[in-house]
């Protein structure tokens, strides 16, 4: 009986160090490239110069908004210490840092997608994603979903396999589409 009870104990310790190395997996891919790129932040929070010179210089009509912006009613939702404004993530999985970035110009906000290259980027402004923008009543942010199944219900029964990072549209606390690289293209898939 002592074997057997000995036996179960080193089966139960062998997998609950499986589980614990494969969460600290998933936790290090999903946060990589925002170490690396924390090192180089100027002016907006979590951005590098790069990213701020490129707008300025390609897309000069398109402000990037900050936490003043959000309404009142967003914080109910989320941590005021977090950026609902953009995220940085490897979206094509080519190891150079990506970013989504909500950017207004004084009467609508858009969705910007920046994919990194060794000394420059190609940009995407989401044709599907159009709100007016009112400072002070944004109710729109970003965050990263990792790789994974998404299952919904409405309002129709469909699912999404990820095989790498990719970028949540939220309004409030909802989920309106998911945006992601697959096939070297990006796609959309809604949710509301």
């Amino acid at each position: 009986m002592t074997k057997v009870k000995n036996y179960l104990n080193v089966l139960f310790i062998l997998s609950a160090m499986a589980v614990l190395g494969c969460e600290h997996s998933k936790v290090k891919k999903q946060y990589k490239d925002t170490a690396v790129e924390e090192k180089t932040k100027i002016s907006q929070p979590g951005l590098p110069h790069q990213v701020i010179g490129y707008l300025a210089k390609n897309l000069p009509e398109w402000k990037i908004p900050d936490t003043s912006d959000y309404a009142k009613s967003w914080w109910s939702f989320h941590d005021k210490k977090e950026v609902p404004y953009h995220v940085i993530l490897d979206l094509n999985d080519d190891e150079i840092a990506d970013y989504g970035l909500l950017v207004h110009n004084n009467s609508s906000v858009k969705l910007l997608l920046l994919l990194g290259h060794k000394t420059s980027f190609d940009h995407y402004l989401a044709t599907n994603f159009n709100q007016p923008f009112l400072k002070g009543e944004l109710q729109y942010g970003l965050a990263i979903q990792p790789p994974g199944r998404i299952d919904i219900a409405f309002p129709e029964i469909r699912s999404l396999i990820l095989k790498s990072n990719a970028i949540n549209l939220l309004e409030l606390e909802n989920r309106l589409a998911i945006y992601y690289f697959m096939n070297e293209k990006l796609s959309v898939f809604t949710t509301k």
